[in-house]
């Protein structure tokens, strides 16, 4: 109930309208620069194709083209699953570090639960309260 109410007042305290006006704003001026990044690699293809064919005849210079964007997609793609495998090893990191963390909980747990009953109630009352709540989320 308490996330909900915080939650609301930091949104009447901010100014949503001055918020969304800028977004707007932003999402038009990024429009406009990649259709003006998109003709200026446009043109640049072109003008790197007429150079190759000058060089080569134009077959041969459009498979160059052809032959270098694929590369250039094939470095792309091993840069983005590179990032995406070390991303998941760290994950699978702090995974193993939680369950470690809660084995210890458990076994803290397991001790006070020995020498203090009426801590061990409270600990179970506030579970039960945490629980019904869905985990704190409203």
């Amino acid at each position: 109930m308490f996330g909900i109410l915080v939650r609301l007042a930091g949104l009447a305290a901010t100014d949503v309208s001055g918020a969304l006006r800028r977004a707007k704003w932003m999402l038009a001026a990024y429009a406009a620069i990649a259709l003006l990044v998109g003709v200026a690699i446009a043109f640049g293809l072109v003008s790197l194709f007429v150079q190759l064919s000058s060089i080569y005849d134009p077959i041969s210079a459009g498979l160059i083209i052809a032959g270098a964007s694929l590369g250039l997609a094939l470095l792309i793609v091993i840069a983005i699953q590179t990032a995406a495998y070390f991303r998941r090893r760290r994950l699978r990191r702090l995974s193993a570090q939680r369950a470690l963390q809660t084995a210890a909980l458990f076994t803290q747990i397991a001790m006070v639960a020995r020498r203090k009953p009426l801590l061990t109630a409270l600990v179970v009352g506030g579970l039960a309260f945490v629980a019904t709540r869905g985990g704190g989320k409203d």
